[in-house]
């Protein structure tokens, strides 16, 4: 059963790490428009960075069942961060050598060069980028680690439940409680005592969703923007509406859109959610909140504010009012690359809905030591600067589309969540099994809302099937 399980994951995570990119990144070593060009590290050889041309592609999943337990880590490898600077006393045994990070694209972009070339400076550890297609991430990394080629470090996008199976604990390498690293995360990631995965709120790479809007559009044409809203104390799901309305009726332009687990996920109980007491996924989709979720997008359907398949490229093109979005889609080479950068602005998602507060939103995103790492060690070290955003500044590096969305992000939402808590939302974890497409597996139409309560029974019993698979792989 195992095996079997493992062969459909591989299925699945070709079309699920396509289909679900809001809070991965772009794919590969490609120079589409959403994710702009990868450094070629072939060509940019020396101050410590090299590539790695010898990769396997397409291996299959089952090479996860011979990996064994792959555990490297050792009292040796432990390293301390507790210091005020804590890369000032790198060991001798680290200096020259190599880290080797496994990524499809953002991570390896060519801006962020100067970042890990600080990193080489300052430690005297080399990085390496592997990249890896993200489409076949898994099957791929798990054969470099089965034939002794692992890498050091792991991304992980919203995937935990497969990637724990080729990842090793990382409690007797760092100090998890360590305020430095995202709690939320450290608990999601933790399984019978043992932690997998870290990240941290001083990070530009969470999966941290918000509304990015159009603020030229809105002072353009006299509208009410989010902005305004948000800085009023009125930013609710209903005043998120009136502004999309209010778009609409501007000839030739699209109102926005607010997916409808996400807005579950902010009233506290997206369709599947994760209990980390119990280190188990729920199936929530019978919920009242899930309901009025889909209740407040079929409105979107109905009203002809929002059509399936319009996304990025109509915001880029200046035609829509608000979207939800993440990190990513606010940074120089994300999804609104194209964008007017001064126009792009944003807010955090409602803060009340038909009277309910609501918290912001997450989809899961961290990294981990893979199984058989042979630097854990330097890995932890360079996950430490790789994670603080501070370094891309020291380093010159401008992530953000404007200093606006960067101030929003640091100055406003992460002290939100840190005040107020954040829920994530595992439903793309769920889609990525069943090989859906997470923004059509529940499909609304334009019929209204009546349709709603029968279409989200009809699909009950394959998020059960997708729940159940995913804790098996957990016990």
């Amino acid at each position: 059963m195992k095996k079997q399980i493992i062969r459909i994951m591989s299925l699945v995570l070709t079309l699920a790490m396509v289909l679900t990119l809001g809070a991965c990144g772009s794919k590969g070593a490609s120079s589409d428009v959403e994710g702009g060009a990868i450094l070629d590290f072939e060509d940019e050889k020396g101050d410590g960075f090299t590539v790695d041309s010898d990769q396997p592609h397409g291996a299959d999943a089952d090479i996860v069942s011979q990996i064994g337990t792959g555990v490297t880590i050792t009292e040796d490898d432990k390293v301390d961060l507790s210091s005020d600077d804590p890369f000032a006393n790198i060991p001798k045994r680290l200096r020259g050598s190599t880290v080797v990070f496994a990524c499809w694209g953002d991570e390896g972009h060519d801006k962020y060069k100067k970042v890990y070339q600080e990193f080489t400076k300052k430690t005297g550890i080399k990085v390496q980028i592997r990249n890896v297609d993200q489409n076949t991430y898994l099957a791929t990394v798990a054969q470099q680690i089965a034939a002794g080629n692992s890498p050091d470090v792991l991304v992980d996008c919203y995937n935990f439940a497969n990637q724990i199976e080729i990842l090793q604990p990382m409690q007797n390498l760092i100090d998890i409680n360590d305020p430095f690293w995202d709690q939320n995360i450290i608990k999601i990631s933790t399984i019978k005592g043992n932690t997998y995965e870290v990240s941290s709120n001083k990070s530009c790479w969470q999966g941290h969703q918000f509304i990015l809007y159009n603020k030229k559009l809105f002072a353009t044409n006299s509208i009410t923007s989010p902005g305004e809203y948000y800085s009023r104390g009125q930013w609710t799901y209903e005043n998120a509406l009136k502004c999309m309305r209010e778009i609409t009726k501007i000839s030739g332009n699209y109102g926005g859109v607010i997916m409808p687990d996400l807005i579950a996920a902010s009233l506290g109980t997206p369709i599947v959610s994760y209990d980390t007491t119990k280190a188990q996924f729920v199936n929530n989709i019978s919920s009242a909140n899930v309901l009025a979720g889909y209740q407040f997008y079929a409105t979107i359907k109905e009203e002809k504010i929002w059509e399936t398949g319009m996304w990025y490229t109509h915001f880029n093109n200046g035609n829509v009012g608000l979207y939800d979005g993440d990190v990513y889609s606010a940074k120089f080479n994300g999804r609104f690359s194209t964008f007017e950068d001064s126009a792009l602005a944003a807010v955090p998602m409602p803060t009340s809905y038909q009277g309910k507060p609501t918290k912001q939103v997450g989809l899961y995103r961290a990294y981990g030591i893979a199984k058989n790492a042979k630097n854990p060690s330097g890995a932890a070290y360079f996950l430490r600067w790789f994670l603080d955003y501070s370094k891309y500044e020291e380093a010159g590096v401008k992530v953000f589309k404007n200093d606006s969305l960067k101030d929003f992000y640091y100055n406003t939402y992460v002290p939100l969540i840190e005040k107020e808590g954040i829920n994530y939302s595992f439903y793309q974890t769920a889609t990525a099994y069943l090989n859906e497409d997470s923004n059509t597996f529940i499909h609304v139409d334009d019929s209204g809302k009546d349709q709603i309560t029968g279409l989200l029974d009809s699909k009950k019993n394959k998020i059960d099937g997708a729940v159940d698979a995913l804790n098996a792989k957990l016990k």
